[in-house]
């Protein structure tokens, strides 16, 4: 009676903790600096699914973009550098993650932005100046994900399952 409550409690935990998911971090960086001058832009994206993204697991994130000053002078000696305004378009322009700033991106990832990355593992950016020039700098995207059970998890659970199943009827047999 006893090594038969043993056997379930066994049988239970080995299918609980196989079928958990926990949550992952996915961390992709782009080192960029990249010059964008008045008025001009510069696309660039994320790829996520060389960092073992599975397509449909991203839960939420987050986008922080890095520029800074070019310590430069383009108006033709008519004006000192003003600062800078960028437009920051992430996917398509509809300011669910972009943003018109001064300087740098911190924002989490809107409802479109996680789904275009669930769709297929890429984010696209559009980085423009509305206003100066600037250097951007890095650009680091992180996704928290829910990790999905491995097919090996499966199996090893199906193995075990076979065979408690072969010592019980070999238990019932004697």
């Amino acid at each position: 009676m006893f090594t038969k409550l043993i056997k379930k409690v066994v049988v239970v935990a080995a299918f609980c903790f196989s079928m958990s998911s926990s949550a992952g971090v996915i961390v992709d960086t782009i080192d960029l600096n990249k010059y964008v001058g008045f008025w001009q832009n510069h696309s660039y994206f994320h790829n996520i699914n060389d960092n073992g993204f599975n397509l449909g697991t991203a839960i939420s994130g987050s986008l922080a973009i890095n520029v800074y000053d070019d310590n430069r002078n383009d108006c033709f000696g008519f004006c000192s550098d003003l600062g800078e305004i960028i437009l920051y378009t992430v996917e398509a322009f509809d300011f669910d993650t972009g943003a018109i700033t001064f300087g740098n991106l911190n924002a989490n990832l809107g409802v479109n932005a996680l789904a275009e990355i669930n769709s297929d593992g890429f984010l696209d950016m559009k980085i423009s100046s509305l206003f100066g020039d600037f250097y951007i700098g890095s650009s680091v995207l992180t996704i928290n994900t829910v990790e999905v059970a491995e097919p090996a998890s499966f199996a090893l659970l199906a193995l075990g399952l076979i065979g408690l199943g072969f010592a019980r009827r070999t238990q019932t047999q004697a």
